[in-house]
């Protein structure tokens, strides 16, 4: 069986963008996202996919098929990046590619739309909590007490940032 898996930072508000944007710099997070996605399809909406390119010349994430969610994008000319007009058929295709590259998870990569539709069929969830407060213009939807917690570990930055990495599953 293939995994639905979200992979998310977000504030203790919930918040996890602010102008299309994280609102923290966590290199640490950012390799471990790394790990965790290699290979794996990521079901995005296209401002998540803009944002990650905008960083990259226009390139997607090496490494792993991008599957953008949009009803009017065209498809980047970029091999493993794919454009679809909803959800289902993205988890859809991420799902034949799964089965195609034995994998046995797919993820739920964002943004806060995107988490939104894609709770229902969530079965894993790969928090980054930064314990502070922020402000921002998208939000992560509120993890309901059917989600039990089997992974916890507190991290710091160097500048004092605290967040701890928590896996929760359905």
């Amino acid at each position: 069986m293939v995994r639905i898996t979200a992979i998310v930072a977000m504030s203790e508000n919930n918040c996890i963008g602010k102008n299309n944007d994280l609102p923290w710099h966590i290199p640490d997070d950012l390799k471990r996202t790394k790990e965790l996605t290699m290979g794996k399809p990521l079901i995005m909406g296209r401002k998540t996919y803009e944002s990650i390119a905008k960083y990259r010349d226009g390139k997607p994430l090496p490494g792993r098929d991008s599957l953008i969610i949009s009803r009017n994008m065209e498809k980047p000319d970029f091999e493993n990046v794919f454009v679809h007009p909803t959800l289902d058929d993205a988890i859809d295709h991420g799902r034949d590619i799964a089965a195609t590259k034995d994998l046995d998870e797919i993820i739920i990569f964002g943004g806060a739309q995107i988490y939104k539709q894609a709770m229902p069929y969530t079965d894993k969830i790969y928090l980054t909590k930064v314990h502070q407060n922020v402000e921002g213009d998208a939000f992560f939807p509120d993890i309901s007490d059917e989600w039990t917690i089997t992974a916890e570990e507190i991290k710091e930055t160097e500048d004092g940032l605290r967040y701890s990495y928590i896996t929760l599953v359905r």
